[in-house]
């Protein structure tokens, strides 16, 4: 059954002292979502696990409103649109061939780091997926093939061999017809 009703969104506790407020789920970020895992799909056909956070760090972009105790190397706080220097390997900010510093969106880098991606994914985006998937049937078939519908361990999955019964006589079939009777001879 489809159930109607208001996306989830709101303040969510993703971390100790991390907060993030979500937007609803809404069908432009559905559509952009699809985009990105239709897109890394085509690039790597075979890569399922970078085609779905593709997907999640594509609702995540479109879908994080706000947050409260998120900070910079310098324990600054932030926001989402907010842009913080990229740190290199050696801790020193990264620089592009210009040698200016190299600026990311904070949302972006809230979406690099694997704690708070995975917190985000499980708390906002998995159950959206859930709920998706639960509207578009994907329940067992009774008498289908999935796995719910497939036969026990140990269940005959066909007849069993006949086997030859030595001086039994043979069932009548469709293309045998039956002895015809005798006639009674004595009439009264």
């Amino acid at each position: 059954m489809l159930k109607l009703g208001a996306p989830e969104s709101g303040w969510k506790d993703l971390l100790p002292g991390v907060r993030v407020r979500f937007l609803p789920i809404s069908r432009k970020m559905v559509r952009a979502a699809r985009s990105a895992c239709r897109q890394a799909l085509q690039n790597a056909p075979n890569d399922i696990i970078e085609a779905s956070d593709e997907l999640t760090a594509a609702m995540l972009r479109l879908g994080i409103a706000e947050w409260a105790g998120i900070g910079d190397q310098n324990e600054q706080l932030l926001g989402p649109a907010d842009l913080v220097p990229v740190i290199g390997d050696d801790g020193n900010p990264a620089k592009d061939h210009d040698g200016e510093p190299v600026m990311q969106a904070a949302v972006e880098l809230f979406i690099a780091n694997t704690d708070c991606f995975e917190a985000a994914e499980r708390i906002y985006v998995q159950p959206w997926l859930d709920r998706d998937r639960e509207k578009n049937g994907s329940a067992a078939s009774s008498n289908g093939t999935s796995t719910e519908a497939t036969p026990a361990l140990g269940t005959a999955n066909s007849p069993a061999p006949q086997a030859k019964a030595s001086g039994a006589k043979s069932a009548r079939t469709g293309k045998t017809s039956p002895r015809p009777k005798k006639a009674n001879s004595s009439s009264k």
